[in-house]
């Protein structure tokens, strides 16, 4: 599943053996980086602005950016043999194609690295966006979430966490 078209989430899934999955969205914004990616200027500028990108990226004059092989607009319904998930898209400041994943059973929540600001808005955190993805997050019933830069937090630990962080931007 492809979380939202930031090039550290998307730009190594051609390598990947199986089905891609992502937000109408992402797949808009990937079109665009393909077309973009035929300049070679631009992917200098990438690695000008992003030295893990360059690292990854070293020697390499192209991209073999793909589309995902299914595409949603609200969400889509996952049957993991017994388990069910659902990847949704949702309101952040992150970024617009913005998706999570709530497992059902588990009470679990994937929320990736959408509470983080937006690195290609020069960090900008939009309060309303900021606003509705915490309305989203708590009013779903899940036992833990799962942030890509931190251990899992239990709900009561996020939010005790988030309203600390969100107010730094939000200021």
């Amino acid at each position: 599943m492809k979380s939202h078209w930031h090039h550290d989430h998307i730009f190594g899934v051609h390598a990947i053996n199986g089905i891609s999955i992502a937000h109408d969205k992402t797949n808009e914004f990937l079109k665009d980086q393909q077309k973009q990616a035929k300049d070679l200027n631009y992917i200098k500028i990438l690695k000008k602005q992003d030295v893990h990108f360059e690292k990854e990226h070293c020697g390499q004059d192209k991209l073999n950016i793909v589309l995902s092989d299914i595409a949603f607009s609200d969400n889509i319904p996952l049957d993991l043999s017994g388990i069910t998930a659902q990847i949704f898209h949702t309101v952040s400041s992150h970024s617009d194609d913005t998706t999570c994943v709530y497992v059902f059973e588990e009470k679990v929540l994937f929320l990736g690295d959408i509470t983080r600001a937006d690195f290609f808005d020069n960090g900008y955190m939009d309060k309303d966006r900021v606003q509705d993805l915490i309305q989203t997050i708590q009013s779903t019933d899940y036992y833990c979430c799962i942030l890509v830069t931190v251990n899992h937090l239990r709900k009561k630990s996020f939010f005790s966490i988030w309203k600390i962080y969100s107010n730094c931007f939000l200021l």
